[in-house]
């Protein structure tokens, strides 16, 4: 359990930094509603089939196939060019540079404040 719940954290901490990378700020809110729910939206459907497969192919059975399914799934991911090449930005020179300077007549928040 230990390890499942650290590798769980690594991949959640690659998957928000992936998207909050790649994913336009306008659109994160979105992104990550559909994210949440693709996630969890086959959690009714596998908890109701869960007992009949149990019961029709034995538990130790459905538990490696279960098993078989998820590397096999994550390895097909793995196939997807965009994924194996994803990496890190390392500065933040990448980002500013998509953020236009502001002009210097431009009137900026805290001079409104003073």
């Amino acid at each position: 359990m230990f390890v499942s719940g650290a590798a769980i954290e690594v991949f959640g901490v690659s998957w928000m930094t992936a998207m909050h990378q790649e994913i336009p700020e306008e659109k994160l809110s979105r992104v990550a509603a559909y994210d949440w729910f693709g996630s969890v939206a086959m959690v009714p459907l596998a908890t109701a089939l869960a007992g009949p497969v149990e019961s029709l192919v034995g538990r130790s059975q459905a538990l490696w196939g279960c098993a078989c399914l998820v590397v096999l799934v994550t390895g097909a991911v793995l196939f997807v060019p965009d994924v194996r090449n994803l990496t890190r930005r390392t500065t933040s020179t990448e980002v500013l540079a998509k953020v236009p300077p502001a002009s210097a007549d431009a009137e900026s928040p805290v001079g409104r404040l003073g």
